[in-house]
């Protein structure tokens, strides 16, 4: 993986409440060598989130393929 970077495109941003946030996002993986990832990498991913001492804080992660 060394070399490799991610990209992640935020779909939808919603805010069930002032401290949640839940964002689903397009997003993969481009090896070093890429310029972009092939289409058979991407991902649908959804995001969950609370802000704490005025940080946001990751609570849950999945992802499927796109």
């Amino acid at each position: 993986m060394r070399g490799s970077t991610t990209v992640d495109e935020p779909q939808i941003v919603r805010f069930p409440a002032p401290d949640i946030a839940v964002v689903v996002s397009r997003g993969a993986v481009i090896m070093a060598a890429e310029t972009e990832p092939p289409a058979d990498r991407w991902v649908v991913a959804t995001w969950t989130l609370i802000r704490r001492d005025n940080r946001w804080l990751l609570t849950a992660y999945h992802n499927c393929p796109a």
